[in-house]
């Protein structure tokens, strides 16, 4: 059996030795998948280690709706004790039930994904934070929006860890909140932060100020990013090669007063870069 496998519903394998990487998706139906199918799926695959869950996603935005959220996640808790990474889609994880993913369920994980996770809040990533201090890599594309930027000041409190943050598309996340995140995170390599509209130069220099090993950086609808910033990330960080922008009319316009000063770095449009998401490379720099 491939090392990866996608169930619908919950269904579970008949044998899932040796699959390590299990996705889970609902189908069309009007019908809930029943939360108890998910616990056979993770007794089914012994060796699984990677978990992405899709569940009450954005087709339906009232979690009410499609009960038994909580119940997944106590699945989780209990058959999650060999997950290292963590992947969930859902509408139905917030404020109140997001400090159920803690450590002391889950002590191997380290990589968790939240993208369009809507109704989740500034309060639901401090319990994440404060439950799961080993981090290295959090994704949380479409999420938070008004939120972002508490959520930023919390994620800078508390994760000293972190290599790889993606908040793209959060919106409101400012110079304040990435800047307790550069000064808490100094292992930060990589920091997705596009469509974050009003980070500026402050931002720049304090990744390059704190964050010793940043290589890449991605921002874009940015107007308070200058070549003064640009280059100062790229003469200040030793190891800073990519800053992701947007193309056309979305595109940090200092670029182009830079990206000629700067061969070795790539000034990339969304089209040219490709957004690294492998466990592969996350595994070899584990």
């Amino acid at each position: 059996m491939s090392t990866e496998l996608t169930v619908i519903d919950f269904a579970p394998p008949e044998d899932g030795r040796g699959v390590r990487h299990l996705i889970c998706r609902e189908s069309d139906s009007e019908q809930p998948p029943d939360p108890r199918k998910l616990a056979a799926c993770l007794d089914a695959c012994p060796d699984l280690e990677i978990l992405w869950l899709s569940w009450d996603s954005s087709r339906n935005l009232q979690p009410e709706a499609k009960p038994g959220f909580e119940q997944i996640l106590e699945m989780i808790q209990t058959g999650g004790s060999r997950l290292r990474a963590l992947q969930i889609s859902s509408n139905s994880l917030q404020d109140a039930n997001a400090g159920m993913i803690h450590r002391d369920a889950l002590p191997a994980l380290t990589r968790l994904e939240l993208p369009d996770c809507h109704r989740l809040g500034s309060k639901g990533v401090e319990r994440i934070v404060a439950g799961c201090p080993g981090l290295t890599h959090l994704d949380l594309h479409y999420s938070l929006h008004d939120e972002s930027n508490a959520a930023a000041h919390a994620i800078g409190q508390g994760l000293s860890k972190l290599r790889w943050l993606g908040m793209h598309r959060s919106c409101h996340v400012e110079d304040d909140g990435l800047i307790a995140i550069a000064r808490g995170c100094p292992e930060l390599q990589q920091a997705h932060m596009g469509r974050n509209y009003e980070l500026s130069d402050a931002a720049l220099r304090a990744l390059a100020d704190h964050c010793a090993q940043i290589e890449l950086v991605g921002m874009y609808y940015n107007k308070g990013v200058t070549a003064e910033g640009l280059r100062y990330l790229s003469e200040h960080a030793s190891n800073f090669r990519c800053f992701h922008h947007g193309r056309g009319w979305c595109q940090v316009r200092a670029i182009q007063a830079v990206e000629d000063e700067y061969p070795n770095i790539c000034f990339a449009g969304n089209k040219s870069f490709c957004v690294e998401r492998s466990y592969a490379a996350h595994d070899a720099s584990s």
